[in-house]
């Protein structure tokens, strides 16, 4: 693949990473999960970071994550899920806004799985939510609770 190819994947991914955390479903999410805080104006904040590149950058190819002390999103093509762009700007926005705390991983793996839930109702793609186990009582996951 030439250079102008990853150039021209990098823009695009960053095209589809600014617009959908400019969605009215991105700026509906809001919560506070301990001593993460996601507000409904961080979503455009995260939005002109990546639009215009000069606090965090895009690359293509590198698996999905982010990377939040080289404030890099790294996503394995130019076109990702849009809950995955919501997930992994979950976390850059966590590690970008609350600086000098102390946040557990599994609780930006939290945040980051419930505002990209949040995304998938808001959104209207419900479809994306089929890797969740939805239609499961109490007794599926302890049947035998009942005679205790």
């Amino acid at each position: 693949m030439s250079a102008i190819e990853d150039i021209l994947k990098g823009e695009k991914l960053r095209y589809r990473m600014v617009n959908v955390l400019r969605l009215p479903a991105c700026s509906t999410i809001r919560f506070r999960l301990l001593n993460a805080n996601i507000e409904q104006y961080m979503w455009p904040y995260m939005a002109g970071a990546i639009e215009t590149g000069t606090w965090c950058k895009v690359r293509v190819g590198d698996g999905d994550d982010c990377d939040p002390p080289n404030r890099t999103f790294h996503f394995s093509s130019e076109n990702p899920e849009r809950y995955e762009i919501v997930h992994e700007a979950t976390q850059m926005l966590i590690w970008a806004t609350h600086v000098g705390q102390t946040i557990p991983t599994g609780v930006h793996e939290a945040a980051a799985y419930l505002a990209e839930k949040l995304f998938t109702l808001y959104s209207g793609d419900s479809h994306n939510l089929s890797n969740q186990p939805i239609n499961h009582t109490w007794d599926d996951h302890w049947p035998n609770s009942r005679n205790l």
